[in-house]
């Protein structure tokens, strides 16, 4: 194993400039998934599982 990051990857969602509502239930949805721990269990079973 490495000691440090061998890379890191940004995702994002497009979403168009004046629909703020749909923007607003992106960001809390993503923030309970984080508060959860769910993210992470996304995270390690889809993205970085080898």
């Amino acid at each position: 194993m490495l000691d440090e990051e061998f890379t890191v990857e940004e995702y994002a969602i497009a979403v168009a400039k004046d629909n703020e509502e749909l923007l607003t239930k992106i960001n809390k949805s993503i923030a309970s998934l984080k508060s959860s721990g769910k993210l992470q269990e996304i995270v390690d079973k889809y993205i970085t599982a080898e």
